[in-house]
């Protein structure tokens, strides 16, 4: 099992506080013979028909140095975890959870990060590490 997150404890608090129930940690992608872990799954009950809308989350530090390398590396996990779900039909939504400082500093500064990010369709969970919630909700 791979190691949580510096940001794992912080992403779970804020979707519990969002109103999220967690429902896997991690959340297991198994394909054919692979194996791989996701960081989380959430489930939460929205709407006037109470449907169940479910996620997995991938959480991201992105830390210097390297943190372009970092970012490709994480945009390709995401890419993997995406394709692998959709063909097992999980009906979950992916999410990339990045602080909002590095969606700050890092995504919206750099004008290559966001066209990766607006052309692969990533989906992003942008959260505040110190009051440990969920700012933005990015599809």
């Amino acid at each position: 099992m791979p190691r949580k997150d510096a940001h794992h404890d912080i992403v779970k608090a804020a979707l519990v506080k969002d109103g999220w129930q967690i429902t896997d940690d991690p959340f297991l992608i198994g394909f054919r013979g692979t194996l791989l872990f996701a960081d989380l799954g959430a489930e939460k009950v929205v709407g006037i028909r109470n449907r169940r809308s479910k996620i997995s989350i991938e959480i991201k530090v992105l830390s210097e140095p390297a943190r372009f390398a970092k970012f490709e590396c994480a945009v390709g996990q995401y890419v993997v975890y995406r394709r692998l779900m959709m063909s097992l039909q999980l009906q979950r939504k992916l999410y990339l959870a990045i602080s909002s400082n590095v969606f700050t500093n890092f995504f919206q500064k750099r004008p290559a990060v966001m066209e990766v990010v607006t052309g692969e369709q990533i989906h992003l969970l942008v959260f505040d590490s110190h009051k440990k919630e969920i700012i933005q909700w990015i599809k």
